[in-house]
């Protein structure tokens, strides 16, 4: 049995909102999640809402919360989501625990107009003596934090001011790496869930170097983030089946009242093949990235994880490159070492702003690179500058094919020393209109159905982040042509977007 610890209600949904409790505990299923703990957060709709909900908003959410836990008995528990600066939240609490909440969530609002936490002591005080576990969004972005969230530090201290409450660490704090040394420093009752971060199956042995496997909460996010997905930072994790299983329910239990809880069989949903060539990946690195605490994966070593996963062809760059000014000899050196091997497929990496960029083009053609790759995200620049627009003239003259990377990583969680140009598919409107004809590959964008050029696919790791993201995409008239695999490896494991497509598109193939 799977339980999710951490689901919301969306924004919206294409269906009647009396249905969306039903919605979630069937996506939920065809992962084989027997149910779900919602809160509802967003409280779509309403001007009261956002961070600082009035009492009338979560009076509206935390009804619906029920009367959709009362429609799906046994798979939809939820949360009384409150706000600890209203002066009623207490006869909120108890309204909502009257009407069958199984705990509390607490989401930005846990600091006063001065940043005090004060109130939010109260609250849990409050939960404590109700014997109720607490759910604490906390988070830690690049830029400063939203008024009113939590980061790690401020979690642990609250864990330690109010050690009788059961508290969970919503996300592990976000950035888990930067939660390093914090899990050990919370009270005894804390708990860790590891919701709502791109798919990293290393998160979960990085955090059980420092806390009892009994202390992990599976949570996925959902369906902002796809159930399927988020269950892989568990099940393509090297750990033994007793602790995904104490990860993926038996902690669950533990720590929340379920009365009810559906055991019975799931239905199955039919899953459509891939929506992609599955022996080829276009978006996949090795070598060092400087950030990230993963050794250097030598072309040999991603090689063999090529072979073990069937991948016949994977077009590579390599880490080191990215951040060489020499990137003539880089390109060759990176060739070199992939000489030998037949599925890693070396990317020569360019910079159009580059002195040299017609010696980089030329020798990348002399030698039959499979394309060249260019990150207007790591460079800062759009991929309609007038040098990007060079370069692509000059690729086409060269029949060189060009990869333009427009996001890598969890991007919310970079170093602080790297800045990043995130660019989004609407950015996509100047080179759509301005790139000479040619073959594009593009990378860390998330497509819109309509596409306006036939000479551009997509990577669709992107898509496969949200729970509805490929089907959406595919319902709504998106071409299965203008997708390609990409596992963004070693970010996330190199079979995970592959497992997640398959999941999360119920259009099967004609």
């Amino acid at each position: 049995m799977v339980i999710d610890s951490h689901v919301h209600f969306p924004f919206s949904l294409p269906i009647p909102e009396e249905e969306w409790g039903k919605f979630l505990v069937e996506r939920a299923a065809r992962s084989d999640i027997s149910a779900v703990i919602v809160s509802d957060v967003f409280i779509r709709g309403r001007k009261d809402a956002g961070s600082y909900p009035s009492s009338a908003a979560l009076r509206f959410a935390n009804s619906y919360a029920a009367e959709q836990a009362a429609k799906n008995p046994g798979r939809l528990y939820f949360l009384a989501y409150l706000n600890p600066q209203n002066p009623d939240w207490e006869e909120e609490l108890l309204h909502a625990v009257a009407d069958g909440a199984v705990g509390v969530k607490l989401w930005v609002a846990l600091k006063d107009a001065n940043g005090s936490l004060e109130n939010s002591v109260k609250v849990l005080k409050k939960a404590a003596a109700m014997g109720l576990p607490v759910l604490i969004h906390v988070f830690a972005r690049a830029e400063a934090n939203s008024p009113g969230e939590v980061d790690i530090a401020e979690f642990v201290e609250l864990s330690r001011r109010v050690p009788e409450c059961v508290l969970i660490g919503g996300h592990s704090g976000a950035n888990f790496r930067e939660s390093t040394g914090m899990f050990q420093c919370a009270s005894e009752n804390t708990y860790w869930d590891i919701s709502g971060t791109n798919p990293d199956c290393s998160m979960v042995p990085e955090i059980l170097k420092e806390v009892s496997p009994g202390k992990v909460l599976f949570g996925s996010d959902g369906p902002g983030r796809s159930f399927s997905a988020q269950m892989h930072k568990v099940t393509l994790a090297p750990l033994s089946d007793e602790t995904k299983k104490q990860i993926l329910c038996d902690n669950i239990l533990k720590v929340y009242d379920l009365p009810g809880l559906y055991t019975g069989p799931l239905p199955s949903s039919p899953l459509s093949a891939s929506v992609v060539a599955p022996h080829e990946d276009h978006f996949v690195f090795c070598g060092r990235w400087p950030f990230f605490e993963k050794g250097e994966i030598t072309p040999a070593e991603l090689e063999k994880v090529l072979e073990e996963n069937d991948i016949e062809k994977a077009f590579t760059v390599s880490f080191d490159n990215m951040f060489r000014i020499d990137l003539f000899n880089a390109n060759r050196e990176f060739r070199k070492a992939c000489a030998s091997l037949k599925r890693v497929r070396p990317l020569a990496v360019v910079d159009p702003e580059a002195r040299n960029i017609s010696a980089l083009l030329d020798d990348a053609a002399e030698n039959q690179a499979p394309g060249v790759w260019f990150s207007p995200a790591l460079l800062g620049q759009m991929p309609d500058s007038a040098k990007a627009l060079k370069l692509y003239e000059e690729c086409v003259k060269r029949g060189l094919p060009v990869y333009l990377n427009c996001r890598l990583g969890e991007e919310r969680f970079r170093h602080r020393s790297l800045v990043l140009r995130n660019i989004e598919f609407k950015d996509l409107a100047g080179f759509f209109n301005a790139a000479p004809h040619h073959e594009y590959i593009i990378q860390g964008v998330a497509p819109a159905p309509e596409i306006p050029r036939k000479d551009c696919r997509f990577t669709f790791e992107r898509l496969t982040d949200g729970e509805c993201g490929i089907e959406n995409y595919l319902a709504q008239g998106g071409k299965k042509e203008a997708l390609v695999r990409g596992s963004e490896y070693p970010f996330r494991e190199v079979s995970q977007t592959l497992l997640a497509a398959v999941c999360n598109s119920s259009i099967p193939e004609k």
